[in-house]
């Protein structure tokens, strides 16, 4: 929910600018927590990552994919009333 959040305020803020909403909402993993989205390279198989080096303390990685919560919180503003013009959710 705090994710999909903050992909909708990001939408909100730079509905004047969408080229820098996209690079943005594509950086995103940058600015939250390690391990919050799986990356591409791992996406079809599970991962799981020591804790400071520690092998009986695996964590396992998150099921998060930054493609699927962006492309998710889209398509419910797209399909909700919309605030925006429709053109700039679809560019």
């Amino acid at each position: 929910m705090v994710l999909r959040t903050l992909v909708n305020d990001v939408i909100d803020i730079f509905e004047v600018n969408r080229k820098e909403c996209a690079k943005i909402l594509l950086e995103l993993p940058r600015w939250v927590g390690r391990n919050t989205f799986k990356t591409r390279a791992t996406a079809d198989k599970p991962r799981t990552e020591e804790v400071d080096n520690n092998p009986e303390e695996p964590i396992e990685a998150s099921e998060w994919i930054l493609e699927h919560l962006l492309l998710g919180s889209i398509l419910t503003f797209v399909l909700a009333i919309p605030i925006q013009p429709i053109v700039y959710y679809l560019s």
